[in-house]
């Protein structure tokens, strides 16, 4: 019972399958509209707005020809690689300590780089400040496994709280969903101030048109922790641990393993009238690096069921979805 309960909040199910990159074939689908933003944080489509202006049409097309030539990318491929790029500009915007999860969309960036004059204007452009580029230091002897896995944790959460989430992302910033969310994210945000969170985990040098976003982000978070642990009005669940699959709906696209995973979070979430949890559609179908406002050292600074499989309790699988 223990088993099935954790596997209720807790991890998901890792894969030994090695995420392959590499083949072109893999990125087939069309690029979602406006980033696959999420419509319910209507502050988000401004900031793709304010991106994609910034970046320039003639620089921007330097960078993919060259890159396409170099590494033989195909262009359905690096128009994915350019999405998930722009998502992490805009992650880079709102959070304080943002990583860069793929060598691919890395190397987009490293190059946008090069061109010192052209990225320094879109940095200006686009948030008003220069979004530093440095390694992210994986080993122990700086920051320890559980910090690494904290931060993973985080961004998975943001992540899936702005952003639909398609097979090509997941192919790119490797898999998502591995650990927990640190208590702690939910006990500042439960107890202090909005402007100490904000101080705590986001970025303070963007804008003001990116407070709205934080605000959003930090209220979403609190109503959908509320509802998760509202389940069933079941004490031993509230005291399990959140996966950073609060926010995930799965596609149609996610295998089934993985939807019965993450079916159980969101589902509650609906089933507890949380007024913030939302429905995605999809009808498209360990760290290398991040960026740094050199002060702080980061960056620049849940799943639907049919209703014949779930409720808020989880009552068709006790509670286990996800075990084995």
């Amino acid at each position: 019972m223990r088993r099935r309960l954790a596997s209720f909040f807790g991890k998901t199910k890792e894969t030994t399958k090695k995420n392959v990159i590499d083949a072109n074939s893999q990125f087939t689908h069309k690029i979602p509209h406006q980033l696959g933003i999420n419509p319910t944080i209507p502050q988000l489509i401004t900031i793709v707005e304010q991106l994609e202006k910034a970046l320039d049409d003639t620089y921007m097309t330097l960078v993919r020809q060259r890159l396409i030539s170099k590494y033989n990318y195909s262009n359905q491929k690096y128009d994915w690689m350019l999405l998930e790029l722009k998502r992490f500009f805009i992650l880079t915007s709102v959070m304080k300590d943002v990583p860069m999860y793929s060598e691919d969309v890395d190397v987009i960036w490293h190059e946008m780089i090069l061109h010192t004059r052209d990225y320094e204007v879109f940095c200006s452009n686009y948030c008003g400040h220069f979004i530093h580029h440095q390694p992210t230091v994986t080993t122990g002897e700086v920051r320890s496994e559980k910090a690494n896995e904290d931060q993973r944790a985080m961004f998975d959460l943001v992540y899936s709280l702005l952003f639909n989430i398609y097979d090509e992302n997941k192919s790119l910033v490797q898999p998502f969903f591995r650990y927990n969310v640190n208590d702690t994210l939910f006990y500042d945000i439960e107890t202090f101030s909005e402007g100490h969170v904000i101080e705590k985990y986001f970025n303070r040098r963007t804008r003001d048109t990116f407070h709205n976003v934080k605000v959003d982000i930090i209220e979403n978070i609190k109503n959908a922790h509320r509802a998760t642990k509202k389940v069933s009005g079941n004490l031993a669940l509230s005291s399990l641990p959140v996966t950073s699959m609060l926010f995930f709906t799965p596609t149609a696209e996610v295998p089934m393993e993985e939807q019965k995973q993450a079916s159980c979070s969101t589902v509650a979430i609906a089933a507890c009238g949380s007024g913030n949890s939302k429905t995605k559609s999809s009808t498209d179908s360990d760290s290398s690096h991040k960026g740094s406002d050199g002060s702080s050292g980061g960056s620049s600074d849940g799943g639907s069921s049919d209703g014949s499989s779930s409720s808020s309790s989880c009552s068709s699988c006790g509670g286990g979805c996800g075990s084995s």
